[in-house]
């Protein structure tokens, strides 16, 4: 018998034109402004698979990154979809990786086990992520999530990139 998956991805649209610049802007820009359009668009997608989680939580920058911009984009995020939905955020994943996932090539963008838990994950997971590239983040985060007791893991993500 087949195993069940125990995760699920959803993917609002591709990486291009007006989302592609709205990410860039909030993510290396800091425009806070674009952070309430962006939370719409999660939103949108949660309305077309409505999200069955007791906890969010989001796939974490790296430490050079959060050296750089001096705070986690995505836990903005998840901090005022928290608000919006009533579903508890909290930083259940820490990334241990050295260096920003976009400055590495193709080989090195799969490398799995840059990722922990900061704490248990609930049962089921709500896990979000801005841009989806090789994949190779969520499938880690999932993983981990699973590997700490995590029974299943709904994704969420703004672009395929």
């Amino acid at each position: 018998m087949e195993e069940q998956r125990r995760y699920r991805v959803h993917i609002f649209s591709s990486y291009e034109g007006k989302l592609s610049e709205a990410i860039k802007l909030y993510k290396y820009r800091e425009d806070l402004k674009i952070s309430g359009l962006l939370v719409d668009v999660y939103l949108k997608l949660f309305e077309y698979f409505p999200p069955n989680g007791e906890i969010l939580t989001w796939v974490p920058s790296s430490r050079d990154s959060l050296e750089r911009r001096g705070y986690d984009h995505m836990a903005r995020l998840a901090r005022t979809l928290s608000k919006e939905t009533g579903i508890p955020y909290k930083k259940v994943l820490i990334n241990v990786s050295n260096g920003r996932q976009v400055e590495r090539d193709g080989k090195d963008r799969k490398e799995m086990g840059r990722f922990r838990l900061s704490l248990p994950p609930a049962r089921r997971v709500v896990l979000l992520d801005d841009v989806l590239t090789t994949g190779t983040s969520v499938k880690d985060c999932v993983k981990t999530l699973l590997a700490g007791g995590a029974e299943y893991v709904e994704v969420y993500v703004l672009a395929k990139g």
